[in-house]
């Protein structure tokens, strides 16, 4: 699905398994750094999943008005990993609410220092995830995956009953995955390896465009586009999504 130009999705709209999800598109802000997609799981109990980078069009708080969404019913927002362009957003959420943030066990510390200077006016707590841990959304039972690669903390969370995979930066439904800048490469082939064993038909990533049906052919597209990175020239495979980005930008 092209999701250009359209701002805010009931991706329920879509496939009926995808019940409460809400999509806020992310935005191009340079011409190839991109603020992320932020899906919002639920009505009256809200889980966010990634905050966007708070860049004007992928701000959260108008766009829970467009969407008729209750601001103050934002409980907890999971971060699929450490890069600023799937976190800044909270930097407007907290001057507005109070929430949990959940991210990689490994990152807490980090998130503690970062978000400490966003001075927040409300109280928030980081919660420390990790592999097969359960994040309850209303409606979606959310398992934890660890897929370092991308980031060494970078997450995904996998509704097995409906099949619904929230990918972050580790798989795009083009069959991409995000550069190996703050991970490496051999696990970004050993997590993509354990995603293409799972049964995923939906994939939500954290940048572009959604697979809504067979997503397991992108899980494996992207797995063999890795493997043909062993012949290029050093190991810098050309299609991989953020590979050449801002210095000044950590994507």
């Amino acid at each position: 699905m092209f999701l250009n130009n359209t701002p805010y999705l009931k991706l329920e709209k879509r496939d009926p398994r995808l019940k409460s999800i809400h999509l806020i598109t992310g935005e191009e802000r340079y011409s190839n750094l991109f603020s992320s997609n932020v899906y919002l799981i639920g009505d009256e109990s809200i889980t966010l999943i990634d905050a966007g980078d708070g860049c004007e069009t992928n701000r959260i708080a108008p766009a829970l008005q467009k969407l008729h969404l209750n601001i103050e019913n934002v409980v907890n927002v999971v971060l699929t990993h450490s890069h600023d362009d799937h976190w800044g957003g909270l930097a407007e959420l907290l001057q507005i609410i109070p929430v949990t943030v959940m991210v990689y066990h490994e990152d807490v510390a980090y998130y503690q220092d970062e978000i400490r200077r966003l001075q927040a006016l409300h109280p928030y707590r980081i919660v420390g995830l990790k592999e097969g841990d359960i994040v309850d959304a209303e409606g979606h039972r959310l398992t934890v995956v660890h897929t370092p690669g991308h980031d060494d903390g970078s997450i995904c969370l996998y509704d097995e009953t409906c099949k619904i995979l929230f990918s972050g930066d580790s798989v795009f439904a083009s069959g991409t995955t995000g550069s190996a800048r703050s991970g490496n490469i051999d696990d970004m082939k050993k997590s993509l390896k354990r995603l293409a064993t799972m049964d995923v038909d939906i994939l939500l990533p954290g940048h572009g465009d959604i697979a809504f049906e067979n997503a397991n052919e992108a899980i494996q597209l992207a797995l063999e586009r890795l493997t043909w990175s062993d012949r290029a020239p050093n190991n810098t495979p050309y299609w991989m999504r953020h590979y050449t980005i801002r210095r000044d930008r950590n994507v």
